[in-house]
């Protein structure tokens, strides 16, 4: 068989005409079964015929299924860019999941670094910060529902597992 698109096509033409001509043989032994006196000789050599080609048909079907085989399974044969294709679009994918990932990581560094430096910071110089925005609002949110009569007390216990930012929320009641 040729590997090329057309003549695969052509050859699949062939296929569907053998199929036709089986459905008519059969039709004409049914017609020829069906008679009061039906001929024994023709109705045995349609049957043949039919058997024959039915046989041809599913040969020429089994190598069409073969090819397409390994076409969708990537095995290289004439004519096709398929294989290719395939292994680019994999190389494409395994390209963005490494981007992906470097991006995931270095996020997670710049996330490391940036906590080490607020620890190393707020451990080495305890002057106080100015209030971060987060904090400037959760102040003003507690000035407006806070009676002006409310004196925190110093009592409030800290632990050792006290965030910079509890710690810092406190000082600032």
């Amino acid at each position: 068989m040729s590997a090329s698109p057309v003549a695969r096509i052509e050859q699949l033409e062939e296929i569907e005409k053998d199929v036709i001509s089986i459905l008519q043989t059969a039709g004409a032994t049914l017609l020829e079964i069906a008679k009061d006196r039906p001929a024994q000789k023709t109705v045995d050599n349609h049957t043949q015929k039919v058997m024959a080609d039915i046989k041809t048909v599913e040969q020429n079907l089994s190598e069409q299924i073969k090819y397409l085989t390994q076409v969708s399974t990537g095995h290289p044969h004439e004519g096709s860019s398929y294989p290719s294709q395939k292994v680019l679009q994999t190389a494409w994918h395994r390209l963005e999941h490494a981007k992906s990932r470097i991006s995931e990581l270095d996020n997670h560094r710049n996330r490391l670094g940036t906590d080490s430096t607020r620890n190393t910071a707020s451990s080495s110089a305890p002057q106080k910060q100015g209030p971060t925005n987060s904090q400037q609002a959760t102040n003003n949110f507690k000035q407006a529902n806070v009676s002006t009569n409310y004196q925190p007390t110093s009592s409030t216990p800290t632990t050792s597992g006290s965030t910079p930012m509890k710690q810092e929320m406190q000082d600032n009641k």
